[in-house]
């Protein structure tokens, strides 16, 4: 269970830099990661079961639909924007 879980964070990084990268590898990125992505879940629910799967299925889609790593870039275009118009 602890490979699974420690699969499961390192994936959950990965899945962070992907807003960070240039726009013309963020599709490639995200198919690999929703790919190995399926890999984990599949390691974890055979390991820790039917409801720590479903619950790390729920982190996983609101991980690649909404990445923490996305508001932080915004947030840092728009402080660049307000900059630059002062």
């Amino acid at each position: 269970m602890a490979s699974a879980l420690s699969l499961l964070m390192l994936w959950a990084v990965a899945v962070n830099t992907v807003p960070f990268a240039p726009s013309r590898w963020r599709h490639a990125s995200t198919a690999l990661l929703i790919g190995s992505g399926i890999a984990v879940l599949g390691h974890l629910t055979a390991s820790a079961g039917p409801v720590a799967g479903l619950l790390a299925l729920v982190f996983g889609a609101a991980m690649l639909r909404w990445p923490p790593g996305l508001g932080l870039r915004l947030a840092l275009h728009r402080g660049r924007r307000r900059l630059e118009r002062a």
